[in-house]
């Protein structure tokens, strides 16, 4: 990752933890800072701030997408748990 995206990565991530401050109810802000954590590597933010996303709408089906991909090894199980439920939401 270049300089100018690692900034604009933090950037985003700083937006989003204002618009929480306001609201931290919104959901889209949380899956959205997940969005910027996860291309910076920082895997366990990421997933944290995904399980807040789905805590305020467990139907959201891209941040039960994310939640696949922030995971470097997820378990079988938890797998086909984030499939599970990424299916059910799309239905």
């Amino acid at each position: 990752m270049s300089h100018e995206n690692f900034q604009e990565q933090r950037k985003v991530i700083e937006y989003y933890k204002k618009v929480i401050s306001v609201d931290p109810k919104n959901y889209y802000a949380w899956c959205e800072m997940a969005l910027a954590y996860n291309m910076l590597g920082e895997l366990e933010k990421a997933k944290d701030c995904l399980q807040k996303a789905l805590e305020l709408n467990p139907e959201l089906p891209m941040a039960w997408y994310h939640m696949g991909t922030s995971s470097k090894h997820p378990t079988k199980m938890e797998k086909e748990r984030i499939i599970r439920k990424l299916l059910k939401t799309v239905k």
